[in-house]
């Protein structure tokens, strides 16, 4: 069916990309930390201009909806 319809929209590598925002009312509505910027202490804002800010991710549960007709 390749050489009638082309390759397939899945037939290739896919990317998931994992997004940490903070901003808006987070983390200063949980931490109540203003300076230097709000919710985040300054250990924190050093260890992003350093490189050094990680993410640790446990796992991610993907699921799609079913079909329905």
């Amino acid at each position: 069916m390749v050489e009638h319809y082309g390759e397939w929209a899945f037939d290739n590598p896919k990317f998931l990309i994992l997004n940490l925002a903070v901003g808006g009312a987070y983390p200063f509505k949980t931490n109540g930390v203003e300076e230097p910027y709000n919710g985040l202490p300054a250990s924190t804002v050093d260890l992003i201009k350093e490189g050094k800010a990680e993410v640790l991710v446990d796992w991610v549960l993907i699921t799609q909806k079913n079909k329905q007709n």
